[in-house]
């Protein structure tokens, strides 16, 4: 969820692409590499981001933002 807000905040200052570092988005996030990484995956196999060398583009940020309202709505029921 953290990766995601960032990642929607972000992106409103771009055409959907951001130029950023996986490594600079987890220190950002204090995440380690690697968590990082298994949450990319997490966004990207539901195709809400895609990554290249040193980019992520978010194609569909209302898409991303349905996600995380989503994601919010099921973690206040297991609360």
């Amino acid at each position: 969820d953290r990766l995601a807000k960032l990642l929607v905040r972000r992106v409103k200052a771009t055409d959907g692409t951001i130029d950023v570092t996986q490594a600079d988005l987890a220190q950002e996030l204090g995440v380690s590499r690697n968590a990082l990484g298994t949450s990319i995956a997490e966004l990207q196999s539901l195709g809400l981001v895609a990554t290249s060398y040193r980019r992520i583009q978010v194609p569909y940020q209302s898409a991303l933002s349905a996600w995380i309202t989503r994601r919010q709505q099921i973690d206040s029921l297991l609360e």
